[in-house]
């Protein structure tokens, strides 16, 4: 009986510590980017099921490449987060062109009717990332924590 109790102090423990960790992945319900010209879009955060279908396919791929790997490589290795390392790892990244490309399409699948551009030619990299980065936070937010309140129901039930 002991150990159940231990169990269900841990799990409820670690279920607390991962609604906490989400309470700050909370996005702003809109963000605002900025083109290259000084024109300012407001965007919202949450987008269809379908557009989100696409979306998470499109950076699935992006990861299946191995692109992001070699960029970690360019960092010399996963385990090396020091400020040189991830200064290499984000220029690796923002000058790969498949991946700029990837988010180029990630942006128009999310937002397809904003602009009638290719964003890239529009919108600097950082403004195209802060405006896709939210729609996965979001995600990570919502699904988060309906695990999390599952895990707590199944910890109780233990």
């Amino acid at each position: 009986m002991e150990k159940t109790n231990e169990t269900k102090i841990e799990t409820s423990a670690n279920v607390k510590a991962l609604e906490d960790i989400l309470q700050i992945l909370v996005p702003p319900d809109t963000v605002k980017i900025t083109d290259i010209n000084g024109n300012t879009y407001e965007i919202k955060t949450a987008i269809s099921a379908r557009n989100q279908i696409k979306v998470f396919r499109l950076f699935k791929d992006v990861s299946n490449s191995g692109i992001i790997d070699t960029a970690l490589d360019a960092m010399g290795g996963q385990d090396q987060f020091t400020g040189a390392g991830v200064i290499d790892m984000i220029i690796a990244l923002a000058g790969n062109e498949q991946i700029a490309e990837t988010l180029g399409s990630v942006f128009t699948a999310a937002f397809p009717n904003l602009i009638d551009t290719d964003p890239l030619d529009t919108f600097p990299i950082e403004e195209i990332v802060g405006g896709v980065a939210p729609l996965f936070l979001r995600f990570l937010q919502k699904t988060g924590g309906a695990m999390s309140k599952i895990a707590g129901m199944v910890s109780q039930a233990a």
